[in-house]
């Protein structure tokens, strides 16, 4: 773990906790500066980094952040007592202006970090967050609320310039508006009354089997996962598949890269398949990839 902090005090006593948990060892700390990057990435000194995780100031000064403990404008008053840092709490432009600089410093660092993640003081901070992905052409990223039931909710957002997608559960919350939300990863088919659960799962194994990918399937689990260079699926590239064979006489595979990779599941009990986004860049071969499935799994 890497950890950064511009506060002397903050940074002190997270190297005192990591020394009294015996975590040292794993972890390298970098004391910053308010000027210097958000993460510093030659100072860390890594090849890569797994995901940030950013608990930002959310008021952008003093005054924003007297009226906001005393409770200006909210329908509840502040029950808790505030022990952060002034660091901790102001910074220019609050939580919006922090992540922001976040969001420019990932588009420059890019694939550097799998997942940038942040959480935000306020809806509104993280629709704007979100806008600024979009601006930007980010089409990866993840919505989140943190609500323990109290009266206070905190928001998240992650985004990624990687192929692998975010499941459903962890990427569109119920209580975000859906012009805010990524586009679903997760598709489900439900099964006709003529249709048995193993029939279909019959049809499903023996068409994708039959496609130009690698193809995976594990009976215990109902579940199978298909590695694929492109739209294999589509008709297209079926004809040239099969132009090939019968000019070759085999059906051997490239070794290509895997630009897209799905998962799908049998539910018997629920009597449904389920389709899973997992990794893949364009929405259109994913949307594709649902339809065939629909029509070849379904509609016989």
């Amino acid at each position: 773990m890497c950890a950064t902090d511009i506060d002397k005090h903050s940074f002190d006593s997270a190297a005192r906790n990591l020394a009294i948990n015996n975590l040292m060892t794993r972890t390298r700390l970098f004391q910053s500066t308010a000027s210097a990057p958000l993460i510093p990435w030659q100072a860390l000194a890594t090849e890569k980094l797994d995901f940030t995780i950013c608990n930002p100031p959310f008021f952008a000064d003093d005054a924003e952040m007297r009226a906001s403990l005393q409770g200006d404008s909210k329908t509840w008053k502040p029950n808790a007592v505030c022990t952060g840092a002034h660091v901790e709490m102001v910074c220019p432009g609050g939580d919006l202006g922090f992540v922001t600089r976040l969001v420019q410093e990932s588009l420059v660092l890019r694939e550097k970090v799998t997942w940038y993640t942040s959480m935000l003081g306020k809806l509104d901070s993280a629709k704007a967050i979100l806008s600024l992905l979009k601006h930007h052409g980010i089409t990866n990223w993840a919505v989140g609320v943190i609500d323990p039931g109290t009266a206070t909710k905190r928001w998240t957002v992650a985004w990624s310039f990687t192929a692998w997608r975010p499941r459903n559960k962890i990427a569109r919350p119920l209580t975000i508006p859906n012009e805010y939300l990524p586009f679903p990863t997760h598709y489900v088919i439900p099964l006709p009354p003529t249709t048995s659960a193993p029939a279909a799962t019959a049809l499903l194994t023996s068409y994708l089997a039959s496609l130009d990918l690698t193809w995976t399937w594990d009976a215990s689990s109902a579940t199978g996962i298909g590695e694929a260079s492109q739209n294999v699926w589509s008709r297209g590239y079926r004809r040239a598949y099969a132009r090939r064979a019968r000019e070759d006489g085999s059906l051997m595979q490239e070794d290509r890269k895997a630009e897209f990779v799905f998962r799908v599941r049998m539910v018997a009990l629920a009597r449904e398949v389920v389709v899973e986004w997992v990794k893949g860049r364009d929405r259109v071969v994913w949307e594709s990839l649902c339809g065939v499935v629909h029509r070849h799994v379904v509609k016989r």
